[in-house]
């Protein structure tokens, strides 16, 4: 190490480099100016400590930068949401309403499903949540669209090179920061027939040529309490006795046996003698009606029956699973009974089904009171 001071009061330190150095050099010393001989002398002592030790490292020497490592890629939703509804969709009962969902997803928001799936936050979920609210849509509607979309997600994570992208719908549901978030579900649907209806909307279905497919569907769904997919499924083939249709696939998963009633054998019976009408349809089925047909014809028979009871307008074929169960509890049947008959796997499920008005309890109450009316009055004496 040399030291001197320069012309103007400072001081002037250099450092001597080794030939042998392992490291790059731009020359064989090293010169730096300090205003102060203490600081000269410090940085001299550590420059050549560091040279001693091998970590000297030459600052006049420009470092090559660091490769930038190649960022990973990911799929856009859309991508990801175009091969899900062709795989994944095509093996689920309701293949045809999460199609038409998802085809709406890829259509109308551009600005959600063009993005990367690793870049969609839990705040593009809930801005999508109030545009759908916006819209007019309801609380049930969203959710099962937003469940949709966790699905997705949750499925694209079972890929290992795309384990570690976050679901933002569950994201969202662990999150308070974003008002609102993912809407409740609505109350419990306990639509029933209501004074006229029953008679009014019978007449109704009774209107046109398949007037009388309508009604054994009717018939049959306020005797069995099954889903109009699945009445509308039944066979022949399938009726393993005079009273039980054997349905081998249900919503479920899992084959169910349907008991039916005197009237609804008499029902089934009344349509072997119509004429095959639907292109397509089997010697073994026993309606011509396709789901959408049946909802249409529904919807135009509720339409005409609402000149003289307005209150009909919100009256759904799949009420009468409502009515059907209500019927069937108040008549007495048990829980276990219930449940064999309606497909339900848990009581909870059931007893949404199940929707006793005012009506029932005074009947209910009536019975009970006139049935144990010798008791009181023992009592009372």
């Amino acid at each position: 190490m040399h030291l001197q001071r320069t012309s103007v009061g400072n001081y002037s330190v250099i450092v001597d480099i080794p030939k042998n150095y392992p490291k790059p050099v731009k020359a064989r010393s090293i010169s730096q100016t300090f205003r102060k001989k203490k600081d000269a002398m410090q940085w001299g002592r550590d420059t050549e400590a560091a040279i001693r030790k091998g970590e000297w490292e030459d600052p006049r020497i420009e470092k090559e930068p660091e490769p930038v490592p190649e960022e990973k890629w990911f799929p856009t939703l859309w991508q990801v949401l175009n091969g899900y509804h062709k795989i994944e969709t095509n093996y689920k009962k309701g293949w045809r309403q999460e199609r038409t969902l998802i085809k709406r997803f890829m259509n109308n928001y551009e600005w959600l499903v063009s993005k990367k799936i690793n870049h969609i936050t839990s705040g593009h979920i809930a801005e999508y949540i109030v545009e759908r609210q916006r819209a007019g849509c309801k609380p049930s509607t969203i959710r099962n669209e937003v469940n949709t979309l966790s699905a997705v997600y949750g499925n694209i994570q079972n890929k290992p090179e795309f384990a570690e992208v976050e679901n933002p719908v569950k994201k969202l549901r662990a999150e308070k920061r974003h008002r609102g978030g993912i809407p409740r579900p609505s109350s419990p649907r306990e639509r029933r027939f209501r004074n006229g209806e029953e008679r009014a909307i019978r007449r109704e279905l009774a209107v046109g040529l398949d007037g009388q497919e309508m009604l054994a569907l009717l018939e049959l769904a306020l005797s069995t309490g099954a889903r109009m997919g699945e009445l509308l499924s039944f066979r022949r083939s399938w009726r393993i006795e005079p009273d039980v249709i054997r349905v081998p696939d249900t919503k479920n998963g899992s084959e169910r046996n349907v008991v039916l009633s005197s009237v609804a054998q008499s029902a089934l019976d009344a349509l072997d003698e119509l004429p095959r009408r639907r292109r397509g349809s089997g010697l073994d089925e026993y309606f011509s009606l396709s789901v959408h047909n049946a909802e249409y014809r529904w919807s135009e028979a509720r339409k005409r029956a609402a000149k003289d009871l307005s209150g009909i307008k919100d009256l759904r074929f799949h009420d009468m699973r409502h009515e059907a169960l209500t019927r069937m509890s108040l008549a007495g049947w048990g829980l276990r009974v219930l449940m064999r008959q309606s497909g339900h796997s848990s009581v909870a499920q059931l007893m949404r089904y199940v929707n006793p008005n005012d009506d029932d309890v005074r009947k209910l109450m009536r019975k009970h009171e006139v049935a144990h009316a010798g008791e009181f009055i023992e009592g009372a004496t």
